[in-house]
């Protein structure tokens, strides 16, 4: 699947004018965790600057060759989970970036090269045991007091 984002020649094989060919730029970006947040909450993302029309999983854009500028967040009530990444692209080359947005709003997302883990795993695990934790003591507590 190939999507033109604005400024860009519709045809992915060869720059204007016939010159060398253009690149390609691949972007994953990882669906969010949860039970149906994927249709929630909406990636975000902008080529040099542009908007590029996207959805979870894989996207492909042709590029003209050089470096181009790659930023991605996450939307849901507000954008969180930014994250951005400098590629470079050579004629004819297909560039893969990986994006995983993270598990608590108020933390930026990760991305690059390589399939990226999902930030604020530690943190996410931790607000869900300190209610239970509590909660234990507070059973212990009562327990001790009869």
């Amino acid at each position: 699947m190939s999507q033109p984002y604005p400024n860009q020649p519709n045809q992915p094989n060869q720059q204007p004018g016939g010159q060398a060919p253009m690149g390609q730029l691949v972007l994953k970006l990882r669906k969010p965790f949860g039970l149906g947040s994927a249709t929630m909450m909406t990636p975000t993302v902008t080529i040099d600057g542009y908007p590029a029309p996207v959805r979870w999983g894989q996207n492909a854009f042709p590029v003209v060759p050089g470096h181009h500028q790659l930023s991605a967040a996450t939307t849901y009530l507000w954008r969180f989970g930014a994250a951005e990444q400098a590629v470079d692209v050579a004629p004819g080359q297909s560039v893969e970036v990986h994006y995983s947005g993270p598990l608590i709003t108020f933390m930026s997302g990760r991305i690059g090269f390589e399939e990226q883990p999902r930030p604020g795993l530690v943190a996410f695990w931790a607000i869900l045991a300190i209610p239970v934790v509590l909660l234990l003591i507070l059973l212990v507590a009562i327990i001790a007091t009869s």
